[in-house]
This record gives structure tokens, C-alpha cells and sequence, in this order.
């Protein structure tokens, strides 16, 4: 079978050439590309014949499924999958896979770090220190204790939670699932927003989480709440959260994902508004995660032609 990356995950070269070595050994091609392509045709001539895909940024939609008339199985290099059409997928009797738990603790490592920054406004402190300004006689807030709400309790929100004792948090969660995790008290989305210092979120982007947050849910919050987003771009409602900034309905944001990946269009309503850290996407970004998520895809497709499929999400 013929193996194509439509575009680099990241893996190093021996990691690839060990990979493509194994492959050889069963039969089957590796084609890994060294950089991103861009043009949508151009796409389609690298995967159109191909048996196995991986993808990561790379949008899958009829379109594509068109054109690969050979393919029988998908891997994302990511824990969300939502640039995929897996109902068309589905139809066609492919093999959705992803990589489940790859980033959990870089991104709730980050998480953290946001939740500090926000509050304690690090930006702002830097800007500060390269003007050859003073703190201006600001008070930053401490963690300690806070009540932290997590929507979401999937292993990186649960990974959240379990940080948080450290700092001898309250965590209250709103998760469809619910798991006994210590220190951590369930509720409603209402009750949370209304109670927490800081609310964080942690859930795949679909129907019902498209725009959970939006101007009637950051009304609920506290005036001096804090939001941090490393979920999905499309579960908040980016325009009420400018507003709400703005407005100070809320104190402060933290945001590392986006309608679409970064560079950002200029006119997109966070670049001006107040007290919001903006990331470019980095809470998968470490070393130690993008080598798990090369290994897990890895091991996604050599179970599945091995007759033992694993991480299917179809």
C-alpha cells in the first residue's frame, strides 16, 4: 500500500526513516514531504493515489475524497479531527484515526501558564519594563485558592485539575461525561460561569459546542473573570469576547486557538481589544509532544495493517 503524508507532522528524520524502513519491510511506500504545500491542486496530485493518508492542518473534505479513489484509511496528527468530513469518510469505508493524549501535558502545562499570565499580567509587565516604565502601582492576583471552572473534563481538562490542587484551587467542571476526579465538584455551565475566577476550556468543536461561549455566557461571568481557550477557535463567539473586554464584563482572556490557524486577518476583533493574551497556536508545540504524536501516528497505521485498528473515530 502506498503511505502519503500530505504534509510534515514534525518528525525528525530518523524517527521517519525508521518508520519508512518498517513499511518497506511490509510491502508498502512512505511519501513524506519536507514542507507544507499550500495549493489546493497540488494536494490533490500528492494524495490522490494514496492507500493510507496523514494529515494534520490539512482540511479533508468531499472534495479531496474525490480524488482518492484508493484511499481506506486516514490518520489525524491531532486530537481534534473537525478539518475532516467523517460522515464521507464513513460512507466510503475509511478508517478515521487520530492522536488521542499526544499534547496532553504541554497543553495543560501552558493552560497554567496562561492562567498565571492573565493574572498577573505578564504581557502588560514586559511592555512595561521595555519602555523603561514601573508597575504604575499595579496588584496582580494570585491562584492560590482561586475557583477555577473547567469545561471539559477529557484528559487534558482532568490533567488541569489535577495541577490545580497544587495551588489548593476550588475546581468546579462541566463535562457531558462525568469522572471521579479528587478536588474537582460537577455543576452546571451556568453555575460555573457564575462562580469561577477563571474559566478554561476543554472540548472538541461541534454542533453543540459550536459558540457555547457567547454574550449571553460571558454576561454570567464575573466582572473580574478570566477566560482561557486552548480548545477550539469556533466554541467561543470571538466577537462578544472582544466586546466583552471591551465592556470589562470580564477582566481578562487568554486565547491560543482561532477561527482558522494563524497569521490572524488583520480585522479579527481580538487584535485590539484589551487585556487578552493572544498565542499562535503553541499548546501542542513542544518537543517532548509533536515526537509522541509522530509515534502515535505511526503506530495508528501499522495496527491498522496489521488487521488491529486503534484510535478509530468512525
Amino acid at each position: 500500500m502506498k503511505i502519503v503524508f500530505a504534509e510534515p507532522i514534525g518528525m525528525g528524520k530518523a524517527d521517519i526513516d525508521a518508520f519508512s524502513s518498517t513499511c518497506v519491510k511490509l510491502g508498502h511506500t512512505v511519501e513524506y514531504p519536507e514542507k507544507r504545500i499550500e495549493e489546493a491542486m497540488k494536494v490533490r496530485e500528492l494524495i490522490c493515489d494514496a492507500d493510507i493518508l496523514v494529515v494534520e492542518k490539512q482540511k479533508i473534505s468531499v472534495d479531496e475524497l474525490n480524488v482518492c479513489n484508493n484511499l481506506k484509511m486516514l490518520t489525524v496528527a491531532f486530537t481534534g479531527y473537525d478539518q475532516i468530513d467523517v460522515e464521507a469518510c464513513t460512507k466510503r469505508n475509511i478508517v478515521v484515526a487520530n492522536a488521542p493524549g499526544y499534547s496532553t501535558h504541554s497543553v495543560a502545562e501552558l493552560t497554567i501558564g496562561m492562567i498565571i499570565s492573565s493574572m498577573r499580567k505578564m504581557a502588560w509587565g514586559d511592555g512595561q519594563t521595555r519602555i523603561l516604565s514601573d508597575r504604575e502601582g499595579f496588584l496582580g492576583r494570585e491562584l492560590f485558592r482561586k475557583t477555577i471552572g473547567i469545561i471539559g473534563t477529557g484528559t487534558i481538562g482532568s490533567r488541569v485539575a489535577e495541577i490545580l490542587q497544587v495551588f489548593e484551587c476550588k475546581v468546579l467542571a462541566y463535562s457531558p461525561t462525568k469522572k471521579n476526579i479528587p478536588g474537582v465538584t460537577y455543576t452546571t455551565l451556568d453555575d460555573l460561569l457564575k462562580r469561577a475566577d477563571v474559566v478554561t476550556l476543554h472540548i472538541p468543536l461541534n454542533e453543540k459546542t459550536h459558540h457555547l461561549i457567547g454574550e449571553r455566557e460571558l454576561k454570567l461571568m464575573k466582572n473580574d473573570a478570566v477566560l482561557i481557550n486552548t480548545a477550539r477557535g469556533l466554541v467561543v463567539d470571538y466577537q462578544a469576547l472582544a466586546v466583552a473586554l471591551h465592556t470589562k464584563e470580564i477582566s481578562a482572556a487568554a486565547v491560543d486557538i482561532y477561527e482558522e490557524e494563524p497569521p490572524l486577518p488583520g480585522d479579527h476583533p481580538l487584535l485590539d481589544a484589551p487585556h487578552v493574551l493572544l498565542l499562535p497556536h503553541i499548546a501542542y508545540a513542544t518537543h517532548a509532544s509533536i515526537k509522541r504524536r509522530g509515534e502515535i501516528v505511526c503506530a495508528n497505521i501499522l495496527n491498522w495493517l496489521a488487521g488491529k485498528p486503534c484510535n478509530a473515530v468512525n
